[in-house]
Parts: structure tokens; sequence; C-alpha cells
């Protein structure tokens, strides 16, 4: 079973940890949970890499319970750009900015593939909220 980060459910856990240790015991639940951490980790380190330098920690503090929906769009997008869907690429890009999140492709100048980042967009209030 692939590990989706954050998509775990008791029914999904349980199974493998009566695997692990039929007992249920701590040691058997503490290793199960220190590899889904560990897991989980590594899909949280590409999703902050994909901010640009300088990007503010409570920026990333705002959107960091929806890191799984924006890695999930950032895949749609890149599929998009791969099938040459500019109506569906020009609505992931419009999605990303309805969240706050501008997002920025260029052509890496060692490799020559198109890389792609993120920059938090903050509100600017309007002359009503001022």
């Amino acid at each position: 079973m692939a590990i989706n980060a954050g998509l775990w459910t008791v029914t999904d856990m349980v199974p493998k940890i009566v695997e692990t240790n039929g007992d249920l015991d701590v040691h058997g639940m503490a290793q199960y949970f220190e590899e889904v951490h560990r897991a989980e980790s590594v899909e949280v380190v590409r999703f902050l890499r994909k901010f640009v330098a300088g990007t503010r920690v409570r920026d990333l503090q705002n959107l960091a319970d929806r890191w799984n929906e924006l890695s999930a769009l950032d895949s749609e997008r890149a599929s998009a750009r791969a099938r040459k869907d500019q109506k569906d690429f020009d609505r992931t890009t419009a999605e990303f900015l309805r969240v706050g999140v501008a997002v920025k492709d260029f052509k890496n100048a060692k490799t020559g593939e198109m890389t792609t980042t993120w920059e938090v967009r903050t509100a600017t209030p309007s002359k009503g909220d001022q």
C-alpha cells in the first residue's frame, strides 16, 4: 500500500499494525507511525521546495493544511502541460491564484527543463476594508 500523507484512516492503519505485531504493543505501533511520519516528511519537504526563497514562515503556515490539495493541483498542472492542454493548464494556474499562490514557470538554464516555483500572494485590502 502506497503511503499518501494525510490520507490514512484507522481502517488503513489497523491491518498494518497487526501485521507488524499481533499483540499491538507500543513498539510495533511506534515503529509503524515512525515510518508514516518519515514518508510524510519527505512529501512536506517536496512541497516546501516549490516555494521561492524568502517565503515567510507565516505564509507557509497559512497554507500548511492545504499541502495535499496544492500538491495534487501541481500534479494536475504538470499533466496538463505534458498533454499540451492549455485550457486545463490555465484552469489549474487560476486555481493556485484563488488560494493565494502564484505559480511561475521558467526554463532551467543548466538542464533545459521547465521548472515551476510557487510564490505566496498576500491579499491586499480593498478600499472598503481600510
